[in-house]
Formats: structure tokens, sequence, C-alpha cells
């Protein structure tokens, strides 16, 4: 009987100084979440591919975890500044976020329409006109006045 209950406090001993889940080594390093782009333009109604824009989705456990990647959709049917915020979390819960900046824009000729590189007509009587500003882009939310600095002859011109 002695004999038995020596190698049950053996055992109990051995098993006791062993490993147990919670002494392991805790991941504590959130995995890498790498976009080819960081902006796009794509065209009012457009189709995006919302996948095309992760290059990799890597973990120090769990390796590659393209497959883990969520996102959120967007409204191309609003011309706009939209943002597309891509999570990834590994097996230990630790998370990354990404984001890409959409600009939704309305291209014209195959080419977007660039406020820049307009050209402004000359009229005869300024004062007897009336201007339709931004028909085709987003002017963001926190736009204020002093945006726009003086360039010439008491003209604006948004930065």
């Amino acid at each position: 009987m002695k004999k038995i209950a020596l190698v049950l406090l053996c055992c109990f001993l051995l098993l006791g100084c062993s490993k147990t889940d919670e002494q392991e080594e805790i991941d504590t390093q959130a995995p890498t979440l790498e976009l080819t782009k960081q902006r796009i333009h794509v065209d009012i109604d457009a189709t995006i591919d919302y996948t095309s824009y992760i290059s990799s989705a890597l973990d120090n456990d769990d390796g590659d975890i393209m497959e883990e990647v969520t996102y959120n959709e967007i409204d191309t049917s609003k011309i706009g500044k939209q943002i597309i915020t891509y999570t990834l979390s590994d097996s230990a819960g630790n998370t990354i976020t990404q984001q890409l900046i959409v600009d939704v824009v309305e291209f014209l000729n195959e080419t977007y329409f660039n406020p820049e590189t307009c050209i402004a007509e000359e009229v005869d009587d300024p004062t007897d006109i009336t201007v339709l500003v931004n028909k085709l882009h987003y002017i963001d939310e926190e736009w204020e006045p002093d945006d726009l600095v003086s360039v010439c002859d008491n003209q604006y011109i948004y930065i």
C-alpha cells in the first residue's frame, strides 16, 4: 500500500510540475495587414473587389490568415470620400486595422474630374453670373472658409 501511495504521490508531483495552458507563452503580438494602396478613385456606381487591395495578412503564430480579413462595404452610388476599414484578428484575439480611402468620382472622357486642371472661362461682367460650384466633387464636412487662400484680384482657390 505504501508503494502505491508513493507512486501516486510521484505522479501528482510530476504532473504538477508540467506546464499548464496558463503557463504557456501568451501571444500578444498583433498580426500584420498590408494593403496595396492607401487611396483609390472609383467611378460612381463601380463594383469594388475589396480583397484585391489586400497585399498580405500574416501572424507570427497563425501564419497566412488572409481569409480572416473582414471589411465594410461602401456605397459607390454616392460621390465623395468614403473609407473601407479592413480588420484582421489572430487566434489569440490580437487585432489590427487598416484603412483604404476611396474617392467616388464621376469620370468624364475616361478621366476623373480634377478641378485643379480646369481652365476658368473669362466673362464680360462677373457680377452678372451664377456659378455652380462643386457639382462633381464632395467637400469634407470639416471644410472651413479659412481653407481658401487669396490668389489674385480677390479670387480664391480651394486648397
